[in-house]
């Protein structure tokens, strides 16, 4: 799947971007980065603008983990249990996502709280000790042998 946020003309008139980070293109999908930590420089906001899907967004997880601020789609953070204005920026079009950026690069206190706020939503639920063992219950229970009639 790929997925990328384009600066058009209408988002350079109204932001003051320095970059955008693509981290899947149909034009480079052969290229790889030697590090996903190359995609995530400080500074920068996770922009997920995905319209469908389902599973969780490992992205949003990595930017959390990594100290960036989320601007998402609604469809991006399903499943995340993520709050508009907590742990992310929800938004639903294109001229939410300039307005969100906005705000992001006008009120570093915003990024500050959405960031600490994902880092405790990401401990909480997301935590890999809590969730393998979790789902060792869950495989446990389902590989023990059925009680003989």
């Amino acid at each position: 799947m790929a997925q990328t946020f384009f600066v058009d003309s209408f988002l350079q008139e109204r932001t003051a971007l320095d970059s955008v980070t693509t981290v899947v293109d149909a034009k480079h999908i052969r290229l790889r980065l030697a590090d996903s930590r190359e995609a995530f420089a400080r500074g920068a906001v996770m922009v997920v603008p995905v319209t469908f899907g389902s599973g969780v967004r490992m992205k949003i997880l990595e930017a959390w983990a990594r100290g960036l601020p989320v601007v998402a789609t609604p469809a991006a953070a399903a499943g995340l249990d993520a709050e508009d204005g907590r742990e992310l920026l929800l938004v639903r079009n294109a001229p939410d996502f300039v307005l969100a950026l906005q705000r992001l690069s006008r009120d570093p206190g915003l990024a500050t709280s959405v960031v600490a706020a994902g880092r405790e939503l990401l401990a909480a639920r997301h935590d890999p000790a809590r969730v393998a063992s979790r789902l060792s219950v869950v495989y446990e229970t389902a590989c023990r042998p059925r009680p003989t009639p």
